[in-house]
């Protein structure tokens, strides 16, 4: 993303039949999201240190270390669950964020997420 826009971001999909553009509009696409679906939404909210919301983190993240959210204000649906990584690497500030279309996730899909998040790359 150019950044003089805006803080960086990427964006990431998987659920067959449903369209990207669809999910990337989270308030209605999430309600959408298949059981086998996935998105992964990453931003920096800029550079500096640990503070207590964001901690240190070595890099590629571990979606093991994600804080999973059953249900949280403004779900979209109640099988969408969220798992959340506030951290601080290289000097970036990350939210990083991880949605499954359902709430029990199998092995298959968690290792297709925690793919995704190793293909994921620090700002420049």
């Amino acid at each position: 993303m150019d950044t003089t826009q805006g803080a960086p971001e990427v964006k990431a999909a998987s659920d067959h039949g449903v369209s990207p553009a669809v999910l990337f509009n989270f308030f209605v696409g999430l309600r959408q999201l298949s059981p086998s679906g996935i998105v992964i939404w990453a931003s920096t909210s800029g550079r500096g240190g640990a503070t207590p919301a964001f901690t240190n983190s070595g890099w590629p993240l571990r979606l093991s270390s994600f804080r999973v959210d059953h249900g949280w204000e403004g779900q979209p649906a109640a099988n969408v669950q969220q798992r959340l990584r506030w951290v601080v690497v290289r000097g970036w500030h990350l939210d990083v964020r991880v949605y499954f279309g359902t709430q029990h996730p199998s092995k298959r899909l968690l290792a297709k997420a925690q793919a995704e998040l190793d293909r994921l790359r620090l700002p420049h």
